[in-house]
């Protein structure tokens, strides 16, 4: 690579990483150690007992491999189309349009495991798996009268129509299992089309956000319970509190058709293929901690101040509750924006110490806030730098 050339994607990337301040790494251009072969990516699924990335190319038909040094190769060809996939018990399950498949990455090459044709749907999409052995498909019909989710156990590959056409779904494009809840999370395609939630009980849809930004392409979420949804009328990411009760924060921004998110639990990392860009992108979210120090049931709430302070750049904060509590625990910047949600869980009585990693920030002056539903404090705190 001559000097020029260098310089020119250095200044590149300088400009991404104004544009997205999250970004940690992109496969953007062709480069001397491998060829670009993303063309059209729709979902990029991690593997985390090989260390890689799984993309599939939805107008190339093909799912290809990244590996930890960024190095990209073919693991499967010869599909017509390839849409959303997900990865359970080391078996890698992908949509072809009409079909769902699954092959075994425990050999090599991959072999067919499971290939399961589904006559009449219109365009089998997002996927998610329960904890339950069931995977659950998100078929999309653009004349939005025939949008429907089927079922497929996992264990004798039967398949079923899980919700229906008449059961008011507004044009799924991807689905995540929300445990918590025993249901599903469905985003939508349609400008304004509510974001809803499918009871895995009885199949029944109900809207959680009206009127979203809509235009949305995948969902993913992290082990707090937070959702992270692509929206290709902003071109951004957006966050979403485990609840759906307070407005969505854009993570990322400046993107370019950002398809079916993923989420890797290992490195705490949102992957998002960029559909007309062909590239993916990688969001490194916030390197937290969080962990009970003590068991015994304190007297009164409490929120200690940081140590140490000033920092650089990592602090730990301790924290006590008295009541079995829904607690939240967030970072704002000077203006008092939200830039981190490090606790949104029910937590046990005890002492609890956070850490937060301020890397990746400005040095100036930030806020933390420990809330429940019956006490909130805030305290300053420094980074240097």
């Amino acid at each position: 690579m001559d000097c020029q050339k260098a310089q020119t994607k250095a200044k590149i990337f300088q400009l991404l990483a104004k544009l997205i301040p999250a970004l940690v790494l992109a496969f953007l251009f062709d480069n001397s150690i491998a060829q670009n072969l993303l063309s059209g990516p729709e979902c990029a699924t991690f593997d985390p007992v090989n260390n890689r990335y799984l993309v599939s190319c939805y107008p190339t038909g093909r799912i290809v491999q990244i590996d930890s040094n960024g190095v990209q190769s073919y693991l499967l060809t010869g599909f017509t189309r390839v849409l959303s996939s997900t990865i359970r018990n080391n078996i890698l399950y992908f949509s072809t349009i009409n079909a769902v498949r699954g092959y075994d990455l425990a050999t090599t090459p991959p072999q067919l495991v499971m290939n399961v044709n589904i006559p009449g749907s219109k365009q089998l999409d997002g996927m998610t798996t329960d904890n339950n052995g069931n995977l659950y498909v998100a078929d999309y019909d653009y004349s939005g009268t025939n949008d429907k989710i089927f079922k497929i156990n996992l264990t004798t590959f039967a398949w079923s129509t899980f919700v229906t056409a008449s059961q008011g779904l507004g044009s799924p494009q991807d689905i995540e299992y929300d445990p918590e809840n025993n249901r599903l999370i469905v985003v939508n395609w349609f400008t304004g089309s509510p974001i809803q939630a499918v009871n895995l009980s009885d199949s029944t849809v109900t809207n959680i956000v009206e009127n979203s930004i809509g235009n949305f392409d995948g969902i993913a979420r992290d082990t707090l319970g937070n959702y992270y949804i692509s929206s290709w009328a902003t071109n951004s990411v957006h966050k979403y509190d485990k609840n759906f009760t307070n407005p969505p924060i854009t993570i990322a921004s400046g993107l370019n058709g950002p398809a079916n998110l993923s989420y890797n639990a290992k490195d705490n990392i949102i992957s998002v293929p960029n559909y007309n860009a062909n590239n993916v992108i990688f969001i490194q979210l916030n390197s937290i901690g969080v962990k009970k120090i003590e068991g015994s049931v304190p007297q009164d709430y409490k929120l200690f101040q940081n140590y140490p302070n000033p920092f650089n750049p990592t602090t730990k904060i301790k924290y006590q509750i008295t009541k079995n509590k829904l607690v939240r625990f967030q970072i704002f910047d000077i203006l008092g924006k939200e830039i981190a949600t490090l606790v949104d869980e029910k937590q046990s009585p005890g002492l609890y110490e956070v850490s937060w990693d301020g890397e990746k920030y400005a040095g100036g002056i930030y806020f933390y806030k420990l809330e429940t539903d019956n006490f909130s404090d805030i305290k300053k705190m420094i980074l240097i730098k």
